[in-house]
């Protein structure tokens, strides 16, 4: 009887660690780049962070602050870039509104995009991040990059509310 509950148990335990155990989500290998220094703008922009990649597919995220330096409220903005062979493709873009110096002057930032670079025209690209304001500094600067075999997307799901009904998916 203890043979049996043994085994039992084994058995119970490996369904246990089978189940617990990530399927392979596609992921191949991850990349990252940062720039915790502080990166000052005067009123040109500036490549904050950048790295090369391997052609192939990729989820990409940048995460960063930008703080006014100015008296007065401002605005800033920055890019998700990649370029290949002298182009450059924007494939995200975000836009800030700073408060003056010593107030609500510091704001998050954060880019992604999904970026393909098919194997079969380049070898390698870069991936970097832009920002440009009249007078902010940026810090805590990092940018990855997740090489994937596939992005599943369902694409846009329309859906019509009958004007009798409230939104039973809403928030609000």
């Amino acid at each position: 009887m203890l043979m049996k509950k043994g085994i039992l148990m084994m058995l119970v335990a490996g369904l246990v660690l089978a189940a617990a155990t990530p399927r392979d989500s596609g992921a191949q290998e991850a990349f990252a780049a940062s720039n915790y220094g502080n990166v000052f703008i005067n009123g040109q922009g500036s490549t904050i962070v950048q790295m090369a990649l391997p052609a192939g597919l990729y989820m990409a995220h940048a995460k960063l602050s930008m703080s006014n330096l100015d008296g007065d409220n401002q605005s800033g903005h920055c890019k998700l870039w990649t370029v290949r062979g002298g182009s450059a493709i924007v494939h995200d873009v975000s836009h800030v509104r700073l408060g003056e110096f010593n107030t609500a002057d510091r704001q998050i930032i954060t880019l992604q995009a999904v970026i393909s670079e098919p194997p079969d025209t380049i070898e390698t690209f870069f991936l970097g991040v832009y920002c440009s304001s009249f007078h902010a500094v940026i810090l805590d600067a990092v940018l990855m990059a997740l090489s994937v075999t596939a992005v599943q997307s369902p694409g846009p799901t329309p859906y019509t509310l009958p004007p009798d009904q409230a939104c039973p998916v809403c928030p609000f």
